[in-house]
């Protein structure tokens, strides 16, 4: 259901967990690590991702929804939008660097 990577990054693409969100999240509310969804195939409610969102910040970890550019939704100002997945893994490895050093 989630990936994690040696950084302790976790990462799902929305396209396998689509049929079943209620399952992931119940997963998903048990961890504390940052995360990473890959929106680009497919794109959750924002009422999703506001879940996820509200965990994240009570557990003061990073999220990061990858998803094109062109798909015109109306997220959130606070999250962050990230057009590739690469580019994902850097934006949460440099906030990881950032927490160490206390900035």
């Amino acid at each position: 259901m989630i990936d994690i990577n040696q950084q302790g990054i976790g990462y799902t693409d929305f396209a396998k967990i689509y049929e079943n969100q209620l399952e992931f999240m119940k997963y998903f509310i048990n961890t504390k690590i940052d995360f990473i969804i890959d929106c680009i195939e497919v794109a959750p409610k924002k009422e999703f991702i506001e879940k996820i969102f509200e965990h994240q910040k009570n557990v003061k970890k990073c999220l990061v929804i990858v998803i094109d550019n062109d798909i015109n939704l109306k997220f959130n100002k606070e999250w962050n939008i990230i057009p590739t997945k690469i580019e994902a893994f850097d934006f949460i490895s440099f906030e990881q660097i950032q927490r160490e050093i206390g900035y």
